[in-house]
């Protein structure tokens, strides 16, 4: 769906990981899918490396020069016990590993990673920096259900499409993911080269651009709008960037706007529930939170405030979701500050001319 709204620019199907998505911006990802059926239960932080196939992705972001982000997706629940998955996702999601030493109650899973990978802990930290852990609550019966719910809805919305068009973008989709599976060579490479456009004759015909995708739209009967102005996603990118909030950070805003406004159009207006005006509370306490962190940060940290303020919202975040009488988690409502960014309501550093990138930041490379 990325491929459509132009935050990615293509996606290779490849037999390390499952796939590599390329960003607009240049920025590549390693996505590494994992089903696992209802009866096996949640994932124990004891398996991930194993038979989560996070090793794999490991050697797959040495390979790629640790200059990658990586995710890894599952279908299954994260086991809740304390220091197990759940709170190692959790700390991801904050950023815990980003840069210097680890945050306090993320130090212990450098250490386990360090010995299940058998590598330094500076590599198990920078590792888990590039990571984020996602689950999707959903089984084999309903994943795509939850694609059409979460990703396909909201980006018809985005492009003025109706929701009816949904399952048939989705089969095409499907369609054209299986096509680029079928090119992937019968015998597993030994060399990690799948990022390498010259190292396999295949690749071409394993990757997923945008015009490829809209010419399977087309063949297909479905018509699409065009894509939605880049000013949108360019916007909230370049103000994160302007707070000097890294790519991981950066990268998981596009993916957490995108469920926000999922849960903004879900409960809009014209379908009258009791959550409707408990959006608009959440868009308010979160401005709030965002405008209290950045007072505080900036007192703090001066000019470099945007990523002490970014770990006073995520904390902030966490709090709203337990007061707001919405279906939300902690973030969901980060999702909420990535939209407000994009509507110049939060900043993350001074104010600048969005047209393009800051001052401050102009020669330093995007990824950075």
């Amino acid at each position: 769906m990325e491929l459509l709204t132009g935050e990615t620019q293509e996606v290779v199907v490849e037999w390390h990981t499952d796939y590599v998505t390329v960003a607009t911006s240049g920025v590549r990802t390693l996505v590494s899918v994992k089903h696992r059926e209802l009866d096996q239960g949640p994932w124990r932080l004891s398996e991930l490396c194993d038979t989560g196939g996070l090793a794999t992705l490991h050697a797959r972001w040495r390979a790629a020069g640790s200059d990658v982000l990586c995710q890894w997706i599952t279908n299954a629940a994260l086991a809740p016990a304390q220091r197990g998955a759940r709170d190692l996702a959790r700390c991801l999601e904050q950023g815990g590993f980003a840069a210097g030493p680890a945050a306090d109650d993320c130090r212990d899973f450098v250490s386990f990673f360090s010995k299940a990978l058998s590598v330094e802990e500076d590599e198990a930290r920078n590792f888990l920096g590039s990571l984020r852990i996602i689950s999707t609550g959903a089984d084999r019966r309903t994943i795509g259900q939850y694609v059409r719910d979460r990703m396909c809805l909201p980006t018809l919305d985005l492009m003025g499409m109706s929701r009816t068009q949904s399952d048939r973008v989705y089969n095409t989709i499907e369609r054209a993911v299986l096509d680029a599976a079928r090119a992937l060579p019968n015998d597993r490479p030994s060399t990690w080269d799948a990022l390498e456009r010259a190292s396999d004759i295949t690749r071409e015909d394993r990757t997923i651009t945008r015009e490829r995708l809209r010419a399977r739209f087309a063949a297909d009967g479905v018509i699409l709008t065009s894509a939605p102005a880049a000013s949108g996603k360019t916007v909230m990118a370049r103000k994160l960037r302007a707070g000097w909030l890294g790519p991981s950070i950066r990268a998981d805003a596009v993916r957490l706007r995108r469920e926000w406004y999922a849960i903004e159009a879900t409960f809009r207006e014209d379908l009258p529930t009791a959550f409707v005006n408990e959006v608009e509370r959440a868009r308010s306490l979160v401005q709030a939170a965002a405008d209290e962190a950045e007072v505080n940060a900036s007192a703090e940290s001066g000019a470099t405030y945007g990523p002490a303020m970014h770990a006073a919202l995520a904390r902030a975040a966490k709090t709203i979701a337990e007061t707001v009488d919405l279906p939300v988690r902690r973030e969901h409502l980060m999702g909420c500050a990535y939209q407000l960014t994009d509507e110049c309501t939060i900043w993350w550093s001074k104010e600048f001319d969005t047209s393009s990138d800051a001052p401050w930041v102009t020669g330093v490379p995007v990824g950075d």
